[in-house]
């Protein structure tokens, strides 16, 4: 598991609760990369949510690319996808990977 970008700016979810974003990915099976967004509540470092799979690459370098050109609204959409989907990192240990097939 790979943390490839952090942003800088707080985002603000629906619940009202500020988050910093980060692009997380792993490379798969067949050596393609998968990469998801985890939002980590900037009052409670424990609470993590995460979205689904957001991209599959085929390669580091070009995941990284992806990453990179994220915009505001993108991440803003992301969160509110993770405050829907439910999908708290932190229960299951933030070093887990999202469910295969889950996400966008």
């Amino acid at each position: 598991m790979h943390t490839l970008l952090q942003f800088d700016e707080l985002l603000t979810g629906g619940d009202g609760r500020r988050y910093t974003a980060r692009v997380r990915a792993d490379e798969d099976e067949l050596g393609h990369w998968r990469a998801w967004l985890e939002f980590e509540d900037a009052d409670d470092s424990a609470r993590v949510l995460r979205t689904g799979y957001e991209t599959t690459q085929p390669n580091r370098r070009d995941t990284e690319y992806w990453a990179t050109g994220l915009s505001r609204v993108y991440l803003d959409g992301a969160l509110t996808r993770a405050l829907d989907l439910g999908h708290d990192a932190s229960e299951a240990g933030a070093d887990r990977r999202p469910a295969p097939g889950a996400g966008a």
